[in-house]
């Protein structure tokens, strides 16, 4: 009977210390949930879930270090529901940051065309391109995460092949002005 007992008290005191526990690793994955969806601007996208979800991870802490609070399980709750809130935020906001990352990708290239980056920098606007293609096809897949890595893709190769076609368009203009003013300088040498 002592045995039992002192079993059965054991059993009580890992229960409630369980209970009691902080949890930290909730809170954590909660955090982490939201951090994700702030990748994809849930913030902006999904407002109100985000929002939610937020204000769930905050009314959690609250609860957690409430120094009469014994029983975290309120604090697990909001946890718990705070990182599906964050999942829904970013499931929702996913498709629509990538309509604007690709977006921005046909903006840069459009704009590396404009000054020429496909005559002076030929390979790296191509490969702009492709990665754009690409991104649309992932896109029309509904394959977010890889539209998403291609679209950003396709925005750094455009960007440098504006930035490189910029440097040799100002390179260019810095010689012809050397020879104008070498051209003038004989010029005005002949004449005299």
């Amino acid at each position: 009977m002592k045995k039992q007992l002192t079993y059965l008290l054991g059993v009580i005191v890992l229960l409630a210390s369980c209970a009691i526990a902080p949890p930290k690793e909730d809170l954590d994955k909660a955090k982490a949930s939201l951090a994700k969806a702030e990748e994809v601007n849930a913030q902006e996208y999904a407002a109100n879930d985000y929002n939610e979800a937020k204000k769930m991870i905050t009314d959690g802490e609250k609860v957690m270090t409430k120094e009469e609070s014994r029983d975290n399980r309120d604090a697990r709750s909001n946890f718990e529901d705070a990182a599906e809130k964050a999942d829904e935020a970013y499931n929702k906001a996913l498709p629509k940051h990538t309509d604007k990352t690709v977006d921005d990708g046909k903006k840069a290239v459009t704009e590396a065309e404009a000054i020429k980056a496909n005559v002076a920098v030929k390979a790296e606007y191509d490969q702009a391109v492709k990665s754009l293609k690409e991104a649309e096809a992932y896109k029309a897949k509904k394959d977010y995460k890889n539209a998403l890595i291609k679209a950003k893709e396709a925005k750094s190769y455009a960007d440098n092949a504006a930035q490189k076609a910029k440097d040799m368009k100002v390179k260019a203009e810095n010689a012809i002005g050397e020879v104008q003013e070498k051209i003038d300088q004989l010029e005005k040498d002949l004449s005299q």
